[in-house]
């Protein structure tokens, strides 16, 4: 007989409690033989139900097992919080010392003997006086043609240990376009058309020479310094550069007239 599952599984309560009829009890067991849904549902109701402290416990271990979930949760999120964090303490210090694009405040900047060599070669002293390390001297032409000598450093840029280096030196620059009087040492050649040649940047910059300027011959000890001593630092600089030797091969030269020499002795 095809009795339907919700008419047995109404009556299996009174089957598992023997209290219904033999005729109904005939009804249920054959339904049994071909349903595994009905026996499974049969078997459920020998599960003895709850104490209400049992079920006290079973929501205690819920809540438990949700706060610990939370708590793992968290937990991950912090570890991966702290592990970007460490990665950003780690990697941006090492940035922040590669990377040379800071400019130097012109403030910090000392030009010095500026003056002009017989065939025109202009040369200036430079120094940086805040007490940091430099290895970068850009030179930047802007839409008017000027000419930018601009130092750059990093942001965590070491303090420099002596003052024998690239923030204490001399620059020259020849402004001809004759070839014949450009000066080989010179450390730039930037041709006749330049208006105008500044130590920083345009909006902080100091002026070293424009056209039609005429600026202090140079002294016998600078002309020969710069056919004999000058090094062309732009081909020569290296971090291992001997710049101790370079600046008492100048001073050799220049004596007295050497820039920075009472800061330097």
């Amino acid at each position: 007989m095809n009795v339907p599952c919700g008419l047995i599984q109404d009556l299996l309560p009174l089957y598992y409690d023997e209290v219904c009829s033999q005729e109904s009890r005939s009804l249920v067991e054959e339904h049994l033989a071909e349903c595994p849904a009905c026996r499974q549902r049969l078997a459920d109701l020998s599960v003895p139900l709850p104490t209400p402290e049992e079920e006290e416990e079973t929501a205690a271990l819920k809540e438990v097992q949700t706060t610990w979930k939370k708590t793992r949760r968290r937990a991950r999120w912090k570890g991966v919080a702290i592990a970007l964090v460490a990665i950003f303490l780690a990697v941006c210090p090492l940035w922040l010392t590669i990377h040379k694009g800071t400019d130097i405040p012109t403030e910090d900047i000392q030009i010095s003997q500026a003056c002009q060599l017989e065939d025109g070669t202009v040369v200036f002293h430079f120094y940086i006086d805040d007490g940091k390390s430099l290895d970068t001297l850009l030179v930047e032409e802007t839409d008017d043609g000027s000419v930018y000598f601009t130092p750059k450093r990093a942001l965590l840029e070491p303090r420099r240990t002596s003052e024998y280096g690239l923030y204490n030196t001399y620059i020259a620059f020849s402004v001809t376009q004759d070839p014949e009087k450009v000066n080989p040492h010179a450390s730039y050649n930037l041709g006749g058309d330049v208006p105008a040649v500044y130590v920083g940047t345009p909006k902080d910059r100091i002026l070293i020479w424009e056209r039609g300027e005429d600026l202090p011959p140079a002294s016998p000890a600078m002309e020969t310094m710069m056919e004999t001593q000058y090094i062309p630092f732009w081909e020569t600089y290296r971090p291992s550069f001997d710049w101790e030797g370079y600046h008492q091969a100048l001073e050799s030269v220049l004596g007295d007239e050497m820039a920075g020499k009472e800061e330097t002795t």
